[in-house]
């Protein structure tokens, strides 16, 4: 994707100079507000002492962190859908997507956008199991038939989901989701 445009999205007041500062190098846009299914306000849970672990969902910063010292404040949240209707993003072709278990909200917020993305970069974690269980009904219904695990990591891992195979060297789909095999292993 060589001409393409890339919208980075960053709710955390810690994490924005820090991005802003990364996606300065790449021309890529940053904005100050999370994704998710619907425009509205929501509370993002902070683990002062390693916010890659802050979440919309106070109980995925528990492992991390006692609840007593995690921080929490008012953001605002946008979905893809709207950004396309509302504000004239363009339709995206590629998501990446590390919401930290607010990953089903990401997609229900984009039924319309997700008609047209071919790759989805998604990061699952054992550690909150609703991240992973929406993935699949969620790649069967968008059409995203392979799915690749790209970065395996202790607790979880970095999926791609595909609506082709990918042609990568070496690189065979975990899984190849076809009507039959989803609703035999899955209902």
């Amino acid at each position: 994707y060589p001409n393409s445009q890339v919208f980075a999205f960053e709710p955390s007041i810690e994490l924005q100079k820090i991005i802003d500062a990364n996606c300065a190098i790449r021309e890529i846009k940053t904005y100050d507000f999370g994704i998710g299914s619907t425009n509205c306000e929501e509370t993002l849970y902070v683990n002062p002492d390693s916010h890659q672990t802050n979440s919309l969902i106070a109980s995925n910063v528990f492992p991390f962190k006692l609840q007593k010292d995690i921080k929490s404040y008012k953001i605002q949240v946008r979905s893809i859908d709207s950004l396309i209707s509302e504000f004239g993003f363009p339709s995206p072709q590629v998501l990446k997507v590390d919401t930290q278990g607010f990953e089903g909200h990401v997609f229900l917020g984009a039924k319309n956008a997700m008609q047209r993305v071919q790759q989805v970069f998604v990061e699952s974690s054992w550690l909150d199991i609703e991240s992973i269980t929406c993935l699949l009904p969620m790649a069967h219904h968008y059409d995203l038939k392979y799915v690749y695990v790209v970065n395996s990591v202790h607790a979880g891992a970095d999926l791609v989901l595909s609506r082709t195979e990918l042609k990568a060297q070496n690189r065979q789909p975990m899984i190849k989701i076809t009507d039959d095999l989803f609703y035999r292993n899955w209902f």
